[in-house]
């Protein structure tokens, strides 16, 4: 495909996230760069800049949807300007362009696949409700066309790839695994009264019924820490349910917080909540979540759906709940804080898949190898 006296080089871009905020976007780019030269394109506040060997190149910020029309224009700018011999891509928004790039410039690229996204639209209540079906047929049959045309395409489940297993693509499924944690946990030293929760907050993971869980114990019994941004369509009613249910003085928001920092909380905590409710997305994919709180020692409490279970029980890492019985989710966080010493256990466990696992560490070869065959075919 390439001259063996030129590196190959790596064009891995994003529409939607800022470079620093997406996981999968850093961890292929640590990965790849070990072979290529690597070049990660995604929204920044600088224009350039070099870390671990990986060219960095910053697109316009964005901070309305209808701002990423002006991203996607520079793009497409250095996409044609670029000498690059793979385009690796994440954002379904962006399959125009993978198509050009394919059918134009004569480019391998690959379709990065995070999510059901066919299945992810019936569940965004910005779209009036009569509308969701049509538009996630139209999006199904636009993808399946679209990936035939790009032949590559990366998925991170089994459901996720099943969707094309008719048709005649070079795939693979790389789990979207956490690195081993240079964080040691602290199995033996966590806030016994601590549970927390990491991750957007909206009314789809569960949040509301977490609320009625804690309004159902004891309040002298927990402290609640939360991290991550709010949605502004549910912000207000939060607000108001927090105060309703007299939680305000038990429940402590940060708000976003960096990324690495994130984690010396977590391991403090007694358990971590991951309560999704049953929407199609949820049932296909794996959330980070449950690797990033084990990760560092922290059991978890689930939801009871097939993809979590695997994880949860394979690594005997906490407890299952029904995530729209708040009772449940009650009874469940009672349990984790009136078992210390069995909490604790859970944590050292999930802690030990990960490095035994559940890491990216494994998963860097899967992505090295699958380079190496688009490269020789």
């Amino acid at each position: 495909m390439t001259s063996s006296k030129k590196k190959i080089k790596i064009f891995i871009f994003s529409s939607v996230h800022r470079w620093n905020d997406t996981r999968i976007l850093y961890k292929q780019a640590t990965s790849l760069v070990k072979k290529y030269d690597v070049e990660l394109h995604a929204s920044a506040m600088f224009k350039h800049k070099k870390i671990n060997g990986i060219d960095v190149f910053g697109l316009p910020q964005w901070y309305k949807v209808s701002e990423r029309k002006k991203t996607r224009e520079e793009l497409w700018s250095r996409v044609k300007q670029s000498d690059a011999d793979i385009f690796h891509f994440h954002d379904p928004e962006l399959l125009w362009m993978g198509i050009k790039i394919r059918i134009l410039l004569k480019k391998e690229v690959i379709y990065d696949i995070h999510e059901d996204y066919e299945k992810a639209i019936l569940s965004k209540n910005w779209i009036p409700k009569y509308f969701r079906y049509l538009l996630s047929k139209l999006f199904y049959y636009f993808e399946q066309i679209s990936v035939m045309v790009i032949k590559n395409i990366i998925s991170t489940t089994n459901p996720i790839s099943n969707k094309f297993k008719s048709l005649s693509l070079n795939k693979t499924i790389i789990f979207n695994f956490p690195f081993t944690s240079t964080i040691e946990p602290d199995i033996q030293k966590k806030d016994e009264n601590l549970v927390i929760y990491v991750g957007g907050i909206t009314e789809i993971r569960g949040f509301s019924e977490i609320l009625d869980a804690f309004s159902l114990l004891e309040k002298n019994k927990f402290k609640f820490l939360v991290i991550g941004p709010i949605s502004k369509n549910y912000q207000k009613k939060l607000e108001n349910k927090v105060k309703y249910l007299n939680l305000t003085n038990k429940i402590e928001f940060t708000g976003l917080l960096h990324y690495d920092d994130i984690f010396q909380y977590i391991k403090k905590a007694t358990v971590g909540l991951l309560c999704y409710l049953p929407v199609p997305n949820h049932f296909v994919t794996f959330p980070n979540k449950i690797f990033e709180y084990i990760s560092v020692g922290t059991p978890v409490i689930a939801s009871n759906f097939p993809l979590y279970r695997q994880i949860v029980d394979d690594a005997n890492c906490g407890m299952l709940v029904d995530p729209t019985n708040p009772a449940d989710i009650a009874d469940k966080i009672e349990y984790a804080l009136n078992n210390p010493i069995e909490m604790r256990e859970f944590g050292e466990n999930g802690y030990n898949k990960i490095q035994s696992k559940y890491n990216w560490e494994n998963e860097e070869n899967k992505l090295l190898d699958y380079y190496k065959k688009i490269l020789t075919n």
